[in-house]
Formats: structure tokens, sequence, C-alpha cells
């Protein structure tokens, strides 16, 4: 199930697009772009009233993306539609009033960086950099991370670890236990 079909999302559906066309036809008028997590998801929704003032500091682009599992994630910390739509209709709302906002996996994420980026090498630290950042919360996670040297890997292998990572947010607990077995402690 694609993260935008959640039925929590219900209420701000209209707000997010998916449509990766129109994202590449606005990133080659505009050459850049905001990535929200969750800490500034929050932060925003927090300072609400004064949105409109906070979003002048994002002049660079209009363009806002949304990786999937930091939408996923978020729907994951308030799981009902009512209370979802409580806590960010407005948010989204007032925020896709001003900025264009796309979901964007992170396999979008990498051909981005690619298209920006003239050493594979830069792409997945960018890519472990906002594997770090996904998952701030979860020690044992960050520990590996940290200790993982992308550079022994090959280029396949890497995308797949990181895809991998970002994807363990899609399992339950007990999935995670099962399928996840590198993030366990030895």
């Amino acid at each position: 199930m694609k993260v935008l079909d959640s039925p929590v999302l219900e209420s701000v559906r209209s707000f997010i697009s998916d449509n990766t066309e129109q994202l590449y036809q606005s990133l080659n008028e505009h050459r850049a772009f905001y990535m929200l997590d969750n800490m500034i998801l929050t932060k925003l929704r927090k300072q609400i009233s004064n949105l409109p003032l906070l979003l002048q500091a994002f002049h660079q682009s209009p363009i806002f993306l949304i990786p999937d599992v930091v939408l996923e994630e978020s729907f994951r910390n308030i799981p009902t539609k009512e209370r979802y739509n409580d806590y960010y209709f407005e948010l989204f709302k007032q925020l896709s009033a001003k900025k264009q906002l796309y979901i964007i996996s992170m396999e979008t994420i990498y051909q981005l960086l690619e298209k920006g980026m003239t050493k594979k090498q830069y792409i997945f630290d960018a890519m472990k950099q906002l594997a770090l950042e996904a998952f701030r919360v979860n020690r044992d996670i960050i520990n590996n991370l940290e200790r993982c040297e992308l550079s022994s890997f090959s280029d396949r292998v890497q995308i797949s670890l990181f895809i991998c990572i970002l994807n363990y947010l899609n399992f339950s607990p007990k999935e995670r236990k099962s399928h996840f077995l590198f993030f366990r402690k030895e």
C-alpha cells in the first residue's frame, strides 16, 4: 500500500502530490527544494499561528518534499483519522496554499541526489545522513548505521541497504524482529 493511500491521511491527501513528473518539472524551474522531517512538521504545526511569517524563511524554493517514511511516521504517531485531521489538517492546508507539497520515496530522493552530485560517495553520504535523521530516536539503528562503511559495499548493495533501512518503518515490531535481524544487538 502506498503511504498516501492510508485512511488516516484522508483529510490531507488532497494537499500532497505524488506526481513525480510534475515534481521534476517544478525542479527544472526552481532548481532547489526543502525536505521536511517529522521534527519540522511538528514545529511548524505548533507555530501554526505564525506560519505565514515562518514560511517567508523558505524563500529559495516553493517545493517542499516529504519523504514517504516521514509522512508514514506522522500518522503512526497519531493513528486515527479524526486526531490526524485535528492535528495536521490546518498545517497542510496552509502549507499547500503557499508551497508545492510532494511525497517522495527514498528511491526518488536517490535519483534527485544522483542528478545533482558528481560522486556516488557523496550520494551515499547524503542517503546515510537521511537515514540517521529518520531513525534518530532508535539508538540500535543509529549505532549500526554509524558503524556502516559505505565504501566497502557495491553501489547496488548500498542503495538496497538504505531502502531496506527506510522501509523498516513499514513493519510491525514483531515483523521487524524476523525481517531485520541485522538491526539487533549481538
